[in-house]
């Protein structure tokens, strides 16, 4: 059992409002690879980003790209939820101000019972036109194409160089800014805009707690948990709120 500080406990238990990131490492307990691990089979050592991580890499192989996101659709759709997805869950019904934002596109935490998920780069759920970005629901294994205009299709994800949703990095924005705590969950805080958010809230003079075997933020946030989501975060709701 882990022991968590006695003000980090206190903190959480007068919180009137919380908002979670979660990133890849929440995840990776499921058995869907990060992104930018040492692993073997993270997901930038296993496929070069240049070539199917950007709208450029898709013109270039728009069928290739398209059935490497449908083997990760698939891997993402064998596993289930961990402990760290049903805890969050968990925190969404205590009543308190609650949001989550995940950079995630494996809907876990939807099948976990979240209900009120915000998806920063989008979802491998989802198959789009490429053209006119409306969702298709079926199409030819062979030449997966637009039924509509004929436009390749493509998972409904953000892509290196792609704006995120106007809306909701509106929302992530303004929770981070509002919230009394934010709990950033297994993600490496390197990629923009939304590795800016911790900062945000701690110019703001809010609480932020980090969950990552790594903390990249240790000596940036109020308080740096090292382990894994999955492990830390139903102890320490537990402890604070007796789940």
């Amino acid at each position: 059992m882990a022991e968590f500080a006695a003000d980090l406990i206190q903190t959480l238990r007068q919180t009137q409002s919380l908002v979670v990131l979660t990133g890849s490492g929440i995840s990776a307990p499921s058995g869907i690879p990060t992104y930018r691990s040492a692993a073997a089979d993270a997901r930038w050592t296993a496929y070069d980003p240049d070539k199917v991580a950007t709208f450029a890499g898709f013109e270039r192989d728009p069928v290739g790209v398209f059935q490497v996101y449908q083997a990760m659709k698939r891997q993402c759709e064998a596993a289930q939820p961990n402990a760290g997805h049903y805890a969050l869950a968990q925190l969404e019904q205590l009543g308190t101000q609650f949001k989550l934002f995940t950079q995630n596109i494996d809907s876990l935490h939807q099948r976990a019972g979240s209900s009120q998920v915000y998806e920063v780069h989008g979802s491998l759920a989802r198959t789009i036109c490429s053209r006119e970005g409306n969702l298709v629901e079926t199409w030819n294994a062979e030449q997966p194409i637009c039924p509509a205009c004929g436009a390749p299709l493509r998972p409904d994800i953000v892509w290196f160089g792609e704006l995120l949703d106007a809306g909701i990095l509106q929302a992530a924005k303004a929770a981070f800014d509002s919230s009394d705590v934010a709990l950033v969950i297994g993600t490496s805080a390197i990629v923009e805009p939304i590795a800016s958010l911790p900062h945000r809230a701690l110019r703001r003079k809010k609480t932020v707690i980090e969950i990552n075997p790594d903390i990249p933020l240790r000596g940036i946030a109020t308080f740096s948990l090292a382990g894994s989501a999955d492990e830390l975060l139903p102890q320490l709701i537990k402890e604070v709120w007796k789940l």
